[in-house]
């Protein structure tokens, strides 16, 4: 048997094992945890934004509408609160509303009322299940601004303007301040109506947020 297809096996039959491969290989990762989102062959830029989130290096990307930016965002998330890689966790928005929209799919993708839910499930534990997620016999997690797993990592929702200065989290290991800052969707149509409003916004991340 040859080593990749030994790598294979172990993937699919020793859970300890596949937790430590993935956490070398995001795309992986993502590929096994949501695998409805890989139905199609990945494109090589996207593979690149992938490569260069698994480094923990500062990522702009910039694509077209529907380049999948906000769920590979949603999925790396995910990803870093499996692995406790970051512990406290903002996620910018150009408004609140759909800030808290982003970290409400978060934290259901931790639910095993799917066939992904229930694969992470299986390999991480319940890392965020609260009591009120069950309603009618379904599990379902309402509209979230934040949450702390029970790993101890915390997700806020954030909107433009609302500064990130002074907002750490205490956890039993210690204080942690902001770890990791996503912004998406923050170039909107409202946003970038004038002049004015763009400088106001990209004063306020370099300043406040960068």
């Amino acid at each position: 048997m040859d080593q990749t297809q030994t790598i294979i096996n172990k993937i699919q039959n020793d859970k300890a094992f596949r937790r430590y491969y993935y956490q070398q290989d995001f795309f992986g990762y993502c590929n096994y945890y949501f695998r409805e989102y890989y139905n199609f062959d990945t494109p090589r830029c996207l593979i690149e934004y992938y490569e260069a989130l698994e480094s923990g290096k500062n990522v702009y990307f910039k694509g077209f509408r529907g380049s999948a930016k906000t769920t590979i965002a949603q999925m790396y998330v995910n990803y870093c609160i499996a692995y406790k890689s970051r512990r406290n966790i903002m996620w910018y928005s150009q408004n609140i509303d759909n800030a808290e929209e982003n970290l409400t799919y978060i934290a259901n993708s931790f639910i095993g009322d799917t066939d992904n839910g229930a694969r992470f499930v299986r390999d991480f534990g319940n890392i965020y299940y609260p009591d009120y997620a069950v309603r009618g016999g379904t599990k379902k997690i309402k509209r979230l601004d934040k949450f702390v797993t029970e790993n101890e990592c915390y997700v806020r929702a954030m909107s433009l303007g609302t500064s990130p200065r002074g907002k750490n989290y205490t956890a039993s290991d210690g204080k942690h301040r902001p770890d990791l800052i996503i912004f998406d969707d923050v170039d909107t149509i409202a946003s970038c109506q004038s002049r004015k409003k763009i400088d106001k916004n990209f004063e306020f991340m370099l300043n406040e947020v960068l």
